[in-house]
């Protein structure tokens, strides 16, 4: 397993749900 590849993989899951995140408390704060 290449260390490097886990890395940049782990960074696009961490931004995907930060940005998921932030729908969902936007959508929150709609309502």
């Amino acid at each position: 397993m290449n260390l490097k590849n886990i890395d940049t993989f782990y960074q696009y899951v961490i931004r995907g749900s930060i940005l998921l995140l932030a729908v969902i408390i936007d959508r929150m704060k709609q309502r």
